[in-house]
């Protein structure tokens, strides 16, 4: 089988889809799954800035991931710093193997160039709105 259905990602992280619903203000209703990917980074390999459209959220969960050798997706915040005039970006920390993601899916992102021999690879998806709520 080479594709993964919306339904099967429902099955696989229901208990995750459920958490992050619950952080949405009440009214907002439930995204569909749109579509899913696997990224995957050989040595010197990245991903450009991009973000993956105006409506919803999107998804990245860590499969293969080392702690010591990769660095996780770099967010770019949608205003500069007051100050400063600078752009702000966002490393989280503490992500592992298993970790997952939530974001708004017009948030500017980005990997730095795998550094590592060790190939990185993560399983993404977008939650889509189609209606205004």
């Amino acid at each position: 089988k080479q594709f993964i259905t919306a339904e099967e990602i429902e099955d696989l992280f229901g208990d995750e889809l459920e958490l992050f619903y619950d952080t949405l203000p009440k009214g907002k209703g439930r995204g569909k799954i749109g579509n899913s990917w696997f990224e995957g980074s050989a040595p010197g390999q990245f991903h450009q800035v991009h973000q993956h459209g105006s409506r919803g959220y999107s998804v990245v969960l860590y499969v293969d991931y080392d702690v010591n050798e990769h660095l996780p997706t770099h967010f770019i915040a949608p205003f500069n710093d007051m100050f400063r005039g600078r752009m702000i970006h966002y490393m989280p920390e503490d992500v592992a193997p298993g970790s997952m993601i939530f974001f708004p899916s017009d948030v500017l992102h980005y990997t730095m160039p795998n550094m590592s021999k060790k190939p990185r690879l993560i399983f993404s998806f977008n939650i889509v709105w189609t209606e205004p709520t």
